[in-house]
Formats: structure tokens, sequence, C-alpha cells
């Protein structure tokens, strides 16, 4: 079996070692949560990895399906959170379906979709039931920012493509009709104001930019070197809200400052920048195509919580990847890392391996 591949795995343990650091400054039932969660990520990324991607991508359908089973489930019986309907419980335990359809939807998207299928009217078809169904389940819940971390691994994936022009803009056109269509029909109240108090975060400080607002206090206050481990006032007091999920890095940047936070931004550059270069050591393009994909899904999901917590970006409760408390968000991560540990293995000749 070929080795693993040391300095990808490095990058993964020192983001979750801040993250529990951080946590446990928080709450210790916050870290020891993540830590399992953690643990069982690394499990997941080694089993995943384990096994060929030409076996995964063979499976697909079967993942692609018990997904969909399981947000028509949630629909149907999931528990309302924070004005979302995005949670399955089975006893003590709940997770969201949503975030599996991540690495589902790229892997059946690597078997099923090539560049000539965007010539021909059933493959199309067949791409766009692929995408479209999940995501509008999504869409129904409603949870905007899943979603949109999901469409990011797919425009990836399909301008790797290199599709017709004509084609990419009726799909400009068609997304502009979804997004249309979801901020009439869809989305809550509570979630159009992020994005409206996004133009305007003094309009409206004490609600809808509340978030926003104890966020930027929190990164400011932590000057160059930041205020100490466990001394962020913003966190501690809870002037900060979901400190230990979607503004975990603003808690960070609290205690650790400007050199802390460009610590862990740098941390994962490397891991982006090991996956761009596990990417191009891929000769099959399908598998690299999967692999850069699940990289901009991953980087996407990562700029959109960093510039949530900076003001940048609107808040859409995404999490940070693998520094977030979050069970279900730290487990598809994990999936997608293992699927592109899989790749680069599956790469080399088979001289080369010893399984």
């Amino acid at each position: 079996m070929l080795p693993r591949n040391a300095f990808f795995f490095l990058s993964l343990i020192i983001i979750g070692t801040l993250s529990i650091i951080t946590l446990r400054g928080i709450a210790i039932t916050y870290a020891q949560t993540q830590l399992f969660f953690y643990f069982l990520g690394l499990i997941v990324m080694y089993l995943t990895s384990s096994k060929s991607l030409s076996w995964w991508k063979k499976t697909s359908w079967i993942w692609y399906l018990g997904t969909i089973l399981l947000l028509l489930l949630t629909l149907i019986t999931g528990s309302l959170t924070k004005g979302a309907v995005s949670w399955l419980e089975i006893g003590a335990y709940r997770f969201q379906p949503s975030e599996f359809v991540k690495p589902v939807v790229l892997l059946l998207l690597a078997e099923r979709i090539t560049r000539e299928n965007l010539y021909s009217w059933t493959g199309r078809m067949k791409a766009f039931i692929i995408v479209v169904l999940p995501i509008l389940l999504i869409l129904l819940q409603p949870d905007f920012g899943t979603a949109v971390t999901i469409i990011i691994g797919i425009a990836a994936f399909y301008l790797l493509l290199r599709p017709p022009q004509k084609l990419t803009l009726a799909l400009l056109l068609g997304t502009i009709v979804l997004f249309l269509i979801s901020w009439i029909w869809l989305l809550q109240p509570y979630q159009k104001d992020r994005l409206t108090v996004f133009f305007n975060p003094q309009a409206d400080t004490q609600a809808s930019g509340y978030n926003v607002q104890q966020a930027l206090i929190a990164v400011g206050s932590g000057g160059l070197f930041g205020q100490g481990w466990g001394r962020g006032q913003q966190s501690h007091l809870r002037f900060l809200p979901e400190r230990h999920t979607d503004f975990l890095f603003a808690a960070f940047a609290e205690e650790n400052g400007l050199v802390g936070s460009l610590a862990l931004l740098a941390t994962y550059t490397f891991l982006f920048w090991r996956i761009g270069q596990i990417a191009s050591q891929i000769t099959n393009k399908q598998n690299q195509r999967l692999v850069l994909a699940a990289g901009w899904l991953i980087f996407g999901q990562t700029a959109i919580n960093i510039g949530m917590n900076l003001g940048l970006l609107p808040v859409t409760g995404v999490p940070l990847p693998l520094f977030s408390l979050g069970g279900s968000s730290l487990i598809s991560t994990s999936i997608l890392l293992g699927l592109i540990e899989a790749a680069r293995r599956e790469n080399f000749p088979p001289v080369y391996r010893l399984d």
C-alpha cells in the first residue's frame, strides 16, 4: 500500500489542534465533542482513501440515492433549528444530511458526466437532474449556505469540462432565476435580512447586523498578538453569537490576534496548495476534475466563512471546514479529503503498489 501523504495529514492535524484548543477556552464540552468528531473524521478519511476511487465512483449511484432519501426524510420528519429543517435525529444523536451531498454529487459527476455529455441533450438532462434535485431539496429546508457551497464545487467541475459557451450562459441565467425563486418563495425573512444588511451593516446593528458587528469587534480587539487563550471578552462574555460554530474564527482571532490568524490561514493555504499539487500529478482527467472540484468546494466554504467573520460577505451559516464545531461538516469534509487521497493513490502504476 502506498504511504499516506504525511504533509497533507499534518495540515489537518494542525487545524484540528487549533480548533480544539480554541473550543476548550470557550467550554470543555465543546472541545470534547470536537475531539471525538476529529478522531472519527480521521478514521473516515483513512477508510475512504483505502478504497480505490474507481470503487467509489462505481457505487456513487447508491450513495446518491441514499442522500436523496435522507433529504426527503429531513423535510418530512427533520427538526427545526434556527429557522431551517436541516437536521435528522436518531435517538440522542442528530446529523445534517445536506452536508453529505457535497462528496456524493461530485463523485457521481466524475462517474457519469464527461465533456462529450454536454454536447447532447441526453447528457445535459442527466447532469441537470444529478445537480438540481439535491440542491432544490436543500433550498426547501431552506439551507442557503450549504446549497451555495455545493454549487461552488459543481461549478468548478463544470468549468473544468470546458463546456460550450451558450450552455454556460444558459446556466448562468438559470442560476439567477433559481436565486429569484428562492428569494421570493423559499428563503426565510431572517435569511433575507442577512443579505440586505450586508450592504448596510449600520442599518440594524441590534438585530440582523448584530452578528457581524460583534464578530468585527472580536477580530479588531485581537490586535497583533491577541488577548490570550481563554481571555476573549466577546466570546467569553457571550457577546459573540455562534462563537463555537459559524464565528469560531472571530473568537480565535480575538485570542490570537493577527499573527495567529495568519498562521491559521497559512495552514489552510498549504492544504489547498497540496490539493492542487495532487491534482497536477493525476493523469485521469475525470479523477483530476474531482480532486480540483473538491478542493474548490472546501476553499469556497473556507472563504465564505472567513469572509462573513470579517464582514466581507453576508452571514450564511456556513461553518469553517475542519475548524468550526460540527460533526456533520467535519465528517463530510473528511470524506472529500479521503477521496482526494484515494485519487492520488490510484494514480500510481500497479508496480509501485504493495496492496
